[in-house]
């Protein structure tokens, strides 16, 4: 099982949305979901970052899986294909699991 934080993260919506930049969801990974998520013995549901278009994955990935503390709660990151591009396979090639 897994969880994403915010779908798509960076759209802006007519209704009510939450955009989280790259550091807002590394900072709220890593000081509140999760440790609560842990502390409550939920480490088998795995934590999804990014989940939205593969043009900005590259950066949602640094800001998170280059910060250890955030990155031990990572499980990895999610993506849709609407968007172009070869993002997703140098993402696994520089975090692999």
């Amino acid at each position: 099982m897994a969880i994403t934080i915010q779908n798509e993260p960076m759209a802006v919506q007519r209704w009510e949305s939450c955009v989280y930049q790259a550091q807002d969801e590394r900072d709220f990974l890593k000081n509140h979901l999760g440790p609560v998520m842990a502390q409550q013995g939920l480490r088998d549901v795995h934590i999804m970052v990014w989940d939205h278009n593969r043009d900005l994955i590259i950066q949602r990935a640094q800001a998170i899986f280059d910060d250890s503390a955030a990155a031990q709660y990572a499980w990895g990151s999610d993506f849709t294909g609407m968007k172009t591009g070869r993002a997703d396979s140098r993402c696994t090639r520089t975090w692999p699991s």
